[in-house]
């Protein structure tokens, strides 16, 4: 049976559209409602690209690490298979709060409460980044990590949860 990322991966039209225009520009907005499926738009998104680009470098940014891990960590270990057909997929190593894949592609959850974090950041090479709830971050520290990305790849910051509120 050939490993076919795509089966773990159940996209609404709204964000199968979104989808589509990843690679296409340099920042992709999705927003709605709550309970709409940003986050899960997000962590779907990060496992397509994780096991579709060889060596990719990808950060998920939350504000806080109880989210971070409510939202994303542990929904992505409970839907995405570590091992298939006897072959690993990824590892996830809790200490380094990564995910690195057999491709070579890694997949980095960090926290981000303050502008110092988000100089921390800074320090970490990445070609995608996904901010969720990028309404609940100062403006500096998403245009600090929007300006960070390395324009050698896809260079796609993508902003989850942009409510009624102006960046």
């Amino acid at each position: 049976m050939k490993f076919d990322p795509s089966d773990w991966v159940n996209f609404f039209p709204k964000q199968r559209t979104a989808f589509r225009y990843m690679g296409r520009g340099y920042r992709l907005m999705y927003g709605g409602a709550r309970g709409g499926g940003k986050s899960r738009f997000a962590l779907d998104t990060a496992w397509l690209a994780c096991c579709q680009y060889p060596g990719l470098r990808m950060v998920i940014v939350r504000e806080t690490f109880n989210e971070l891990e409510n939202n994303f960590i542990s929904k992505f270990q409970d839907q995405f298979p570590e091992r298939y057909g006897g072959k690993r997929l990824f590892r996830y190593r809790q200490k380094e709060k990564t995910a690195t894949f057999w491709n070579g592609a890694r997949l980095i959850f960090r926290s981000c409460e303050s502008e110092q974090a988000a100089r921390k950041l800074q320090g970490i090479e990445f070609q995608l980044l996904i901010l969720d709830e990028g309404n609940n971050l100062p403006e500096r520290v998403i245009l600090r990590l929007g300006g960070k990305s390395s324009p050698r790849r896809m260079a796609l910051p993508l902003c989850l949860g942009l409510r009624r509120r102006r960046l």
